[in-house]
């Protein structure tokens, strides 16, 4: 067993706004800059590319666009965030990590876990939002027209399929790193 320690590869769903993701991945910095711990932490952003570097850590954010949808008040998805697709590659070769870490389904996530497959690098997921329960909960308000009744059993079939969905998703990550010797 090494010493050395492990490479990260922490792609986050959040980090400027104010919720728990972005709360973990800034601790999961400060730490990370304490210790002086091989850490590359990837995230969206707004404005430009900014590249922080500090020791063995490094920060990345990376631009959105305005080609996307807003998930919430503080949350969007770039529907053209795979565009930085080589830029992220070339981080990730040249930091050279041993897992990547992705927190969640995002622009970001979906970015991360396309990179540790075609780079063959082990890939963990930590989901911080029980996904299923929250498309039911967005999806009741435009169900309002509905009777109460219906709208009761549609919101919970929405809440059933989104388990599914995401339950099949990770079936199918797991499923794409055993066909790739991972």
């Amino acid at each position: 067993m090494s010493d050395k320690p492990i490479r990260v590869a922490y792609f986050s769903d959040t980090y400027l706004e104010v919720d728990g993701v972005a709360n973990t991945a800034r601790q999961y910095e400060a730490y990370a800059r304490r210790n002086n711990l091989p850490w590359l932490l990837l995230h969206g952003g707004y404005e430009k590319e900014k590249v922080v570097r500090e020791g063995d850590f490094t920060r990345v954010e990376l631009p959105r666009s305005r080609f996307g949808f807003g998930l919430d008040r503080k949350h969007d998805f770039d529907l053209a965030f795979l565009r930085h697709l080589s830029r992220a590659g070339e981080l990730l070769q040249e930091f050279a990590p041993d897992i990547v870490h992705i927190t969640g389904p995002s622009d970001v996530g979906i970015l991360g876990a396309l990179l540790a497959h075609r780079l063959r690098i082990a890939l963990v997921a930590s989901w911080h939002t029980n996904l299923h329960q929250y498309a039911e909960r967005r999806a009741l308000p435009l169900l309002f027209p509905l009777p109460s009744n219906m709208r009761s059993k549609t919101g919970a079939r929405i809440r059933e399929l989104s388990f599914q969905l995401t339950r099949a998703s990770t079936k199918f990550l797991v499923c794409s790193w055993r066909q790739t010797g991972n």
